[in-house]
């Protein structure tokens, strides 16, 4: 989706275009996109560390990304490939999302039964919840694992926004 800036008297605008994964180098290798750069007088930058496509960056004024934007479909044609649709992206990443949380479920049970075989339990504390756990110094966490006998801990989350997790032995 094009967004606008300001940039001195004239206007800039960027657009952003995802390329298939497989048709990135297609458009980055060689000298492709300096060309296109210098035909077009927008400036590009390509992120390919997206999973499942690359995003390329064009700034330039309105009239100079429509012509960027035809070059770089024409580049990607002459090389076997096409533009992702907006509608496949979106698709891939919820897709790819859903996978993903369907995959750690998956681990969770697993790591949770390995857990209650040898006598620990497994608990998701949300992260914003963990410091209440813990309580001030430790006090909390302390006070539960003096009362009940247990050992108490927390995992840290595999990735950013997963919850921690709470693991009960003993």
């Amino acid at each position: 989706s094009p967004s606008s800036e300001s940039s001195g008297s004239s206007r800039s605008t960027v657009m952003s275009l995802a390329i298939d994964n497989h048709n990135v180098d297609k458009i980055s290798s060689g000298k492709r996109l300096e060309a296109i750069e210098n035909s077009s007088n927008c400036l590009l930058a390509l992120d390919p560390s997206q999973k499942l496509f690359g995003r390329l960056q064009i700034r330039g004024t309105k009239a100079r990304l429509q012509k960027a934007q035809r070059l770089v479909i024409e580049a990607l044609r002459d090389a076997g490939g096409d533009l992702m649709e907006e509608k496949t992206r979106k698709q891939l990443e919820r897709r790819s999302w859903s996978e993903e949380r369907r995959q750690d479920a998956a681990r969770a049970e697993v790591r949770d039964q390995q857990l209650a075989r040898d006598g620990h339990i497994s608990i998701e504390v949300p992260l914003e919840h963990v410091g209440y756990m813990v309580g001030k110094g430790g006090e909390t966490i302390n006070r539960l694992k003096k009362e009940s006998g247990a050992y108490l801990g927390f995992e840290q989350p595999k990735r950013l926004g997963d919850p921690a997790c709470l693991v009960v032995k003993g």
